[in-house]
């Protein structure tokens, strides 16, 4: 029972989310940790409350030492390219249920 397991969503309704997390960790080398993850969500609504079935499409982690600012324009800039990943997939999403 181990290893990823696919959701079947509904594409017609489904959502795309980007959570984007930052952590300076306090402590004498200034470590900064990155992450971001991409997520596509179907949403249940019952009485009150609600079901999310969803799939992880991307999930990105990174950890830095003694950073400097050249180094966290990098990580930042890669955060971008692959948030522009998840833009080229909700509008090809929005083509295939079309």
């Amino acid at each position: 029972n181990r290893g990823l397991i696919f959701i079947l969503l509904n594409l017609t309704i489904a959502k795309l989310f980007i959570f984007i997390n930052k952590l300076f960790i306090n402590n004498a080398n200034y470590t900064l940790k990155l992450s971001y993850i991409i997520i596509l969500i179907n949403k249940k609504q019952t009485n009150e409350s609600f079901i999310i079935n969803n799939n992880i499409i991307y999930y990105s982690s990174i950890k830095s030492k003694r950073i400097t600012q050249s180094v966290l324009v990098l990580k930042v800039y890669k955060i971008v390219i692959n948030i522009n990943v998840a833009y080229t997939i909700l509008t090809t999403l929005d083509l295939i249920t079309k």
